[in-house]
């Protein structure tokens, strides 16, 4: 009996100490509510996107604001877009945070790949895309969250790719523009 409980207590050792050496473990997704404030208390992000997240050279940059009532804008080069913005979180598998965008208006200015928008084009549709924060306060951003139907049609979950679905990384803006 002596010998199995020094053996339980050696696997349960181990245990605690090889899972707060792993760096890749996910941490515990936040609430809507928590992923929402803590887009709004950061306020204003630096986005990089990138062609897929397996190429660390940005293609593209620009600052990201999202404001605790539900505004917010991206300013790309010369282009602003106005919007308005929500988080659900999606339970399957695993959690996922989704942020809801609605393009409300924009200017006619080109963006960071020198392309434009005509700004009579909006508003435009709601699309989502998922957010994994990490623990350096940065959020990876992936997919475009299609989602999976079920049987009477509904939207029930976003699906979600590997990291080569990932697009960009939020970091928290060094200035404010």
């Amino acid at each position: 009996m002596r010998k199995a409980c020094a053996v339980s207590a050696v696997i349960a050792m181990l245990a605690v100490a090889t899972s707060g050496s792993i760096s890749h473990a996910q941490p515990e997704e936040p609430s809507a509510d928590e992923a929402s404030a803590r887009l709004a208390t950061v306020g204003t992000w630096d986005f990089e996107a990138t062609p897929n997240s397996l190429d660390e050279n940005p293609q593209c940059r620009e600052t990201w604001q999202f404001a605790d009532d539900g505004t917010g804008w991206v300013q790309s080069d010369q282009q602003r877009v106005t919007n308005n913005w929500r988080v659900l979180i999606y339970r399957a598998r695993y959690p996922a945070i989704v942020v809801y965008r609605t393009p409300l208006s924009s200017n006619s200015g080109p963006d960071c790949l020198n392309d434009t928008i005509d700004p009579d084009s909006y508003p435009r549709e709601e699309r989502g895309f998922i957010l994994t924060f990490l623990g350096d306060g940065s959020a990876r951003v992936c997919g475009a969250a299609e989602f999976q139907h079920s049987f009477d049609g509904k939207r029930t979950a976003p699906l979600i790719g590997g990291r080569e679905d990932c697009w960009g990384i939020l970091r928290p803006a060094t200035s404010e523009m």
